[in-house]
């Protein structure tokens, strides 16, 4: 799953996975990240944490402190140098070299 505001870059990393044998949801907010993935299930989270309404940082302490997201793995990207966050498995500075971010979701 990728939670994103930014619409070119929601279709940059689509283009990155069409050719692996994942499925790709999308939301371009937080609080529809949040229920896609309490919906969903996703085995994975990659999240924009410079979001509209609700920051990134917000949707990480919601989804951790739910039973059906908790366990998630949540890969974070933002433009900013690293943030503490509390809850995220791996942040990785924007821009991020799309191979190394396949590669990792692979691993995670």
């Amino acid at each position: 799953m990728y939670v994103d505001d930014d619409v070119s870059h929601v279709a940059l990393l689509c283009e990155a996975f069409a050719d692996d044998d994942l499925d790709l949801i999308t939301a371009t907010t937080g609080e529809s990240g949040i229920e896609l993935a309490r919906a969903r299930r996703p085995d994975l989270i990659i999240l924009g944490l410079e979001l509209p309404q609700m920051s990134g940082v917000e949707a990480v302490a919601i989804l951790r402190e739910s039973e059906a997201t908790v366990h998630i793995p949540i890969v974070a990207l933002s433009s900013a140098d690293r943030q503490s966050v509390p809850g995220l498995s791996v942040y990785c500075r924007k821009p991020v070299q799309l191979s190394a971010l396949v590669a990792m979701v692979h691993v995670l």
